[in-house]
């Protein structure tokens, strides 16, 4: 082998060195420092563990899902290897859907859309009573226009609904 073969492979060799040291130090240090933020809850150890070790927080947590779509994700990434016992990843799906998740209108329970859009009890039920009798509600505005419910209330939440999963 030639030397100038030798000395680019250890070039390739020393830099992707630095860069493993170099991105465990940054997890490391972001891990301690962006986890500040985070509500706590029952699954946040475990999203730390297992998630924040391979993800800055913020491309963790900057896509909104409702349940199902974090069940998903969660368990996609549990087929590429992230390290959740079946009870941790139920935790986890349940810590995520709460504090960075969306919630399906359509398929809500009026309990449920009470506390992730901060309605009424009598607003969460004009919900329901809408979709029995029209069907799924489709857009923003259709929601907003639903009679007894209060439309800034709902374009307040606007980044936490979903019409679908």
């Amino acid at each position: 082998m030639k030397l100038s073969h030798v000395i680019a492979v250890a070039a390739l060799v020393l830099g992707a060195a630095c860069l493993a040291i170099t991105g465990f130090a940054t997890v490391a240090v972001s891990s301690g420092n962006q986890t500040d933020g985070l509500p706590e809850g029952k699954g946040k150890a475990p999203f730390l563990r297992a998630c924040v070790g391979c993800h800055e927080i913020e491309v963790a947590t900057r896509s909104r899902y409702t349940e199902a779509g974090w069940r998903r994700m969660v368990d996609t990434m549990v087929e590429r290897g992230a390290e959740l016992s079946e009870p941790e990843t139920a935790d986890v799906v349940a810590y995520l859907a709460k504090n960075f998740g969306k919630t399906n209108v359509n398929q809500a329970a009026p309990a449920q859309l009470e506390e992730a859009l901060g309605l009424t009890e009598k607003e969460a039920q004009a919900i329901v009573s809408y979709r029995e009798q029209n069907g799924d509600i489709k857009t923003l505005d259709q929601l907003k226009g639903v009679p007894g419910v209060s439309p800034d209330k709902i374009q307040a939440k606007a980044a936490a609904i979903a019409f679908r999963d």
